[in-house]
């Protein structure tokens, strides 16, 4: 075995975990943010709530259709799509309100995308574990992608509470 095909499965685990963490901290930065944006935006605690909510139900009601697009299409390309996907979502959410919009209506579109975007994180490293690594170190490896969204679950407050 070569080095390069050595590290694949170090690089996969580390980018897995990685993709993980980034999950957690997109889904968790708008909690720290929230009483900020309710108080300069004029919204109220059930807007705030709706706009919590809506990541959680395209996030919710579109993994399983993720888990079969990485099957159908290969965990990579989906993995690739949705950190593009989240990435410009994340990126739009400082943007929301601009150009005229209400802020309440950018604001949902924007946490309904990026939960669907981030969708199919779970269902495609569950896939890529499958298929590229041995059987005898999947649940290592999805224990360590799942301790991904731990720490950054754990990291998004301290992080963002210091940058708002």
């Amino acid at each position: 075995m070569t080095s390069r095909e050595e590290r694949t499965p170090v690089v996969l685990v580390v980018l897995m975990f990685a993709l993980s963490v980034m999950s957690y901290v997109d889904r968790t930065a708008m909690s720290i943010a929230g009483p900020r944006v309710m108080k300069e935006f004029g919204l109220s605690a059930t807007a705030m709530g709706s706009v919590y909510s809506a990541f959680i139900l395209t996030y919710a009601l579109l993994m399983p259709p993720g888990g079969r697009l990485a099957d159908r299409f290969g965990p990579r390309r989906v993995l690739g799509v949705m950190s593009v996907g989240a990435a410009l979502f994340t990126a739009l959410t400082g943007a929301a309100g601009a150009g005229g919009l209400a802020i309440l209506p950018s604001l949902l579109a924007i946490r309904l995308g990026l939960g669907a975007a981030t969708s199919p994180l779970y269902p495609s490293c569950a896939r890529m574990t499958a298929n590229w690594l041995p059987a005898a170190s999947h649940a290592r490896v999805q224990g360590l992608v799942l301790r991904g969204a731990a720490l950054g679950d754990a990291a998004t407050p301290i992080l963002f509470s210091k940058l708002i």
